[in-house]
């Protein structure tokens, strides 16, 4: 894939700028009309607050994959055994939205 300057890229029509937009939020539309133009799977972490649900992902955040194990970081024990109680669930959800990951088992602490 050849690199363009920044000035150059463009975003698909449904991804609209605003003036007020965060520069993060602009940078997370330029990664997925990328992705979407790939033809490549979208990342875990973009759907990462549908896989474990709004009040967990406040808490819960993934880390790295290494191999085929997911490794997340809970910023606090209770949230940690939260996550545990759901763990077979989230993985399966995991295997089922991203067969390709090869992902299974995840490592929380």
């Amino acid at each position: 894939m050849q690199k363009k300057p920044l000035d150059e890229i463009r975003l698909s029509a449904k991804h609209k700028l605003t003036e007020d937009m965060k520069v993060g939020d602009y940078l997370k539309l330029v990664i997925e009309d990328m992705i979407e133009k790939s033809g490549e799977e979208r990342p875990i972490i973009f759907e990462w607050k549908d896989i474990v649900g709004p009040l967990l992902y406040e808490h819960i955040k993934i880390v790295s994959i290494k191999g085929s194990k997911l490794v997340l970081k809970a910023d606090h024990p209770s949230f940690r055994s939260a996550f545990m109680l759901q763990e077979r669930e989230i993985l399966k959800k995991i295997q089922s939205k991203f067969p390709s990951s090869n992902i299974k088992s995840i490592q929380i602490y």
